[in-house]
């Protein structure tokens, strides 16, 4: 039986009380939520949430209600919040799309949000910068679907958020309502709310599904951009089991399912590279702000407009060559012959890395895909 309190005084209870509970547990996770706000944020809320479900005619049994403001014995999240996900889709706000309370870190008020997991975002493109910027973008590409209910804002939100988590949430928000600390709220118009979203969360779920990652564009200058940004941030990536790779994910946006690069497989590439031109080590171009490094971009020797000519990945370190900007604009559009022969180098170099890889190509296929000008967007 799910008791149902007052969401009003719930939301209050962690106003006045979340940042005192933090001081209280000098800044460390008890075992046990033992204050208003904290059983508000673990059990209250997330009851008065999984109750409005179902009046809403939605089986619980679908659904995850949960509340989070850290992990016991460590430091508390500077914004809590308060999830429903749609078991369909996720059980974590690590990734998927959900519906979130998020309380301001300054406690001012919190946002009802259609939210997205910023942890997919970051596995995905690497650094923060870079998943900050891609989860504004998958925001973008849902809006045409939606129609926005009157009182909500689409789009980025303020979380007074000073976290790389909280600034996630701020970037990932696709559409929100705000309730003011001070302002009037009924518990009524916050299950309205909620129901609101609940709507438009269902639309999506069938229209989407799991994913929205897999609907963004797979934009030439955004994945040099976000290889660029490892660079500068190097994460701590386990080594790349040897052997054959299973094939990428297919890019749902793009017509004739092509498949996604991963960003983190260039930066592996430019690194062994040493970020020296490939076709000429002597080719300095310039250092790169974002990197510190000479300027060489990722390009897929064997492209991967031919992926679905291939049982096994072609986005591996082993197919991903360093140019300098000229050389890779030559691989894409200069004379036929000119790119033949540059391919045919950076081929003969890479031949038994590739083998190795489970990517059989002869020179021959090489000189006929290279006959032809390589197309720029997931040909890179």
């Amino acid at each position: 039986m799910i008791v149902k309190e007052g969401a009003v005084d719930l939301l209050h209870a962690v106003y006045s009380g979340y940042t005192e509970s933090v001081a209280a547990h000098d800044q460390r996770v008890p075992g046990q939520p033992d204050t208003p706000a904290l059983l508000a944020l673990s059990s209250s809320l997330p009851a008065f949430l999984e109750s409005t479900l179902v009046e809403s005619g939605r089986s619980p049994n679908e659904y995850r209600c949960y509340g989070g403001y850290g992990e016991p014995n460590r430091t508390f999240a500077k914004v809590p919040w308060v999830a429903v996900c749609a078991t369909s889709v996720t059980r974590t706000v690590t990734k998927g799309y959900y519906i979130v309370l998020l309380f301001r870190a300054d406690m001012r008020g919190c946002w009802l949000s259609l939210n997205q997991g910023y942890t997919q975002y970051s596995r995905a493109f690497g650094s923060q910068r870079a998943a900050h910027r891609h989860a504004s973008l998958g925001a973008q590409v849902i809006f045409p679907w939606i129609d926005i209910p009157e009182g909500f804002v689409a789009g980025p939100l303020d979380l007074a958020a000073s976290t790389d988590l909280g600034k996630g949430y701020e970037a990932g928000a696709i559409v929100s309502k705000y309730y003011d600390a001070v302002g009037v709220t009924s518990e009524a118009d916050v299950a309205a709310d909620f129901r609101s979203l609940l709507k438009i969360y269902d639309q999506l779920r069938l229209r989407l599904g799991a994913s929205i990652v897999d609907l963004l564009p797979d934009d030439e200058v955004a994945y040099q951009n976000a290889a660029a940004e490892l660079v500068r941030s190097p994460p701590n990536l386990p080594d790349l089991s040897p052997g054959p790779q299973p094939r990428p994910k297919q890019n749902a946006a793009r017509r004739g399912a092509g498949h996604r690069r991963d960003p983190a497989i260039a930066f592996r590439a430019l690194r062994m590279a040493e970020y020296n031109c490939e076709l000429g080590p002597t080719h300095s171009t310039f250092t790169a702000r974002r990197t510190r490094k000479n300027f060489v971009e990722a390009h897929h020797l064997v492209p991967m407009s031919e992926q679905h000519s291939f049982e096994n990945s072609l986005d591996v370190p082993e197919n991903v060559v360093a140019l300098c900007p000229n050389c890779h604009r030559l691989l894409h559009h200069g004379l036929a012959a000119d790119r033949i022969s540059a391919a045919v180098r950076l081929f003969r170099a890479r031949s038994e890395g590739l083998s190795a890889r489970g990517i059989v190509i002869a020179e021959a296929d090489i000189r006929s895909k290279y006959k032809h000008q390589i197309e720029d967007d997931f040909g890179g």
